[in-house]
């Protein structure tokens, strides 16, 4: 791998644009890029057998302690919970509604944690911009929402990607008010305070497509580090909500022009990155380079979990014999969850990856 340090090049802005008139190239980059030509350990997986579940209708999946958490809209409630351990069906819970505690479209940004001996997890709700907190240890129990707090967001823009809770006071916004460009921004007792070290990235705008600057997006308490990886670039963007830290960490051998693909047809385009989640001491990348009709529609090519330090040193690729949709680890357990293909419905897989995860 080698780097590039942009410094000294990019004073006033840290966009690269070269040329004129409609050949303007965009990119996005940081202070420093890291290009990554190879992985020091790669992994091919094997085929198996998906675990016994019914999970028809689901779209998607996440951990909380020991809990298999399944997200759906087929039924009246956005939630299927499963024993991560027995594979036991426990309950249903977030009913379809637009009642008190009721929710008209699937809520995101889940954060489990444990207090007090309970297990708690926040949620967004995008129709009302709240954060809502329920109690999981109680409302599994008792097979019914127990909600035990919420938090309004309505100031923090029109259409919020991500948001991240950082204290009981500051919230990590990433939000769109114009369709061309996102703010990143925290949000202290309800007011705004812009960090300028994400400059690199909220002033890029485009013109067509607001997806082409979409991103899997996560946030490392301890760290205080967020990870950007971009659907639509080769390329992930970390960066501190503290200090100035940026990187760029790009798998190809030059950074995509965003003009370019936000003047492609959707079909044509490529996704690159899909999900990211993240442990102590690494993070997992959801990485395919296929074009969007490959993995969305022919499930055609293959996945893999590119991993990496918090430095952005390349530490191991997984490959996977699917297309996947998103991917769990627990202990040394990998839980991966696919929902393409011809007529084989969602299909939830689990690994044995102890041996390979970076210590």
């Amino acid at each position: 791998m080698y780097y590039i340090n942009f410094k000294l090049i990019l004073i006033v802005s840290l966009i690269i644009i070269v040329g004129c008139g409609d050949n303007i190239t965009q990119q996005i980059a940081s202070d420093e890029v890291k290009y990554i030509d190879k992985f020091p350990k790669n992994i091919k997986l094997k085929p198996i057998k998906p675990l016994d579940l019914d999970l028809m209708g689901a779209v998607d999946f996440f951990v909380a302690d020991t809990f298999l958490i399944f997200k759906r809209i087929d039924m009246d409630k956005f939630w299927s919970i499963y024993s991560i351990n027995s594979l036991k069906h426990q309950t249903d819970l977030l009913w379809k509604g637009s009642g008190a505690n009721e929710f008209i479209d699937l809520p995101s940004n889940e954060y489990s944690f444990t207090k007090d001996s309970n297990l708690y997890c926040n949620i967004f709700n995008s129709n009302t911009n709240q954060i809502l907190q329920i109690d999981l240890t109680k409302s599994i129990s008792n097979k019914k929402n127990f909600m035990t707090k919420k938090i309004d967001l309505k100031k923090a823009g029109v259409f919020i990607a991500n948001c991240f809770q950082v204290n009981d006071s500051t919230y990590f916004i990433c939000s769109s008010s114009d369709n061309k460009s996102f703010q990143r921004f925290l949000m202290i007792n309800n007011k705004k305070q812009q960090l300028p070290q994400c400059d690199f990235l909220d002033n890029v705008k485009i013109k067509n497509d607001l997806n082409t600057l979409a991103a899997a997006r996560i946030f490392n308490k301890s760290n205080s580090m967020v990870v950007e990886a971009m659907l639509r670039m080769d390329q992930i963007n970390l960066y501190s909500i503290k200090n100035n830290k940026q990187l760029t960490i790009c798998t190809n051998t030059k950074l995509c022009d965003v003009n370019q693909i936000d003047k492609t047809s959707k079909l044509l385009k490529k996704k690159y990155y899909g999900f990211v989640q993240m442990k102590d001491n690494y993070f997992a990348a959801l990485y395919f380079n296929e074009s969007l009709k490959n993995v969305l529609f022919d499930n055609i090519g293959s996945s893999y979990i590119q991993f990496f330090d918090w430095s952005g040193k390349a530490l191991l690729q997984l490959e996977l014999p699917y297309i996947i949709n998103s991917f769990q680890i627990y202990n040394d357990k990998l839980y991966v969850f696919s929902r393409n293909g011809k007529g084989n419905g969602e299909r939830l897989y689990c690994y044995s990856i102890g041996n390979y995860l970076p210590k």
